[in-house]
């Protein structure tokens, strides 16, 4: 459906993707901030509403039997409560933090990534590397 050799389509995409993300954090600041919805409430009705749209993208490829098997059902268990920890912490983050600071904050997610994988998945990251991220993260402070 969509070629590898289409670098403005992902460069469209990414751009509406940051804007959808700073539209759904904008929202979830606003709501939280009038006391109208608790982070609890956010993650739940970020996840309910969510299914559907999943739901027809699945069938729109075709994909809905096989998108919705598994052959690791703990595996997507465990992913899936850490996931919604994860959602519940950036929400709650968002709620206590001035907005520019819970973006900058996430800037550095990826940097630690990094870090945590050659730490705990024993991935080979090189000192030009670690000196990068070392760079990131500074830019982030």
């Amino acid at each position: 459906m969509f070629s590898s050799d289409s670098p403005l389509r992902g460069i469209a995409l990414k751009c509406a993707s940051v804007t959808v993300f700073v539209l759904m954090a904008s929202l979830i600041k606003a709501t939280a901030e009038s006391s109208a919805v608790p982070p609890g409430q956010q993650v739940f009705f970020r996840s309910f509403f969510a299914l559907p749209v999943i739901f027809v993208w699945l069938m729109w490829r075709r994909e809905l039997r096989v998108g919705l098997v598994t052959a690791n059902p703990m595996g997507h268990l465990y992913r899936g409560l850490v996931g919604t920890a994860a959602m519940a912490m950036n929400f709650w983050a968002l709620s206590l933090l001035p907005l520019p600071e819970a973006t900058a904050i996430g800037f550095a997610a990826p940097l630690l990534v990094v870090v945590l994988a050659g730490m705990f998945l024993g991935e080979n990251v090189r000192a030009f590397r670690l000196g990068m991220v070392g760079l990131g993260l500074a830019g982030v402070l």
